[in-house]
């Protein structure tokens, strides 16, 4: 990974990812009590917030995305606005997580949802 991006953190990443035009980041924790051959990782996200007027731009309370995983092959990234959590490296398997603004939370995103027909265009 290094050669492909030089400085590489696999267990930080920050991006818009509530679109609210303040960066947020992504932290993947590594529990204490994990072993060196099999660590176990908690996913959080921070929100950034802007400050308001004539206030610095800090991060909001934390929002736990999933608990006990393991990355030790994996990775932690952002794909535009979803945080996507790949326990490993060599299998395809991955999960997404996008901020829903109507539930004030972030969602599980399944890769088969079925996907909605467009809207037939108007022929006036």
């Amino acid at each position: 990974m290094r050669h492909l991006y030089g400085v590489y953190h696999p267990y930080f990443v920050r991006g818009d990812l509530n679109d609210d035009g303040v960066l947020d980041f992504v932290m993947a924790f590594v529990r204490r009590d994990s072993s060196k051959s099999t660590p176990w990782f908690t996913i959080v996200v921070f929100p950034g917030t802007d400050g308001g007027a004539g206030t610095a731009a800090s991060f909001g309370p934390e929002i736990f995305l999933e608990r006990d995983i393991t990355l030790a092959a994996g990775d932690v990234s952002i794909d535009r606005d979803a945080v996507v959590i790949t326990p490993d490296l060599d299998d395809d398997t991955t999960r997404r997580y996008r901020w829903d603004p109507a539930r004030r939370s972030y969602v599980f995103v399944r890769d088969e949802e079925p996907e909605v027909d467009p809207p037939d265009l108007s022929r006036t």
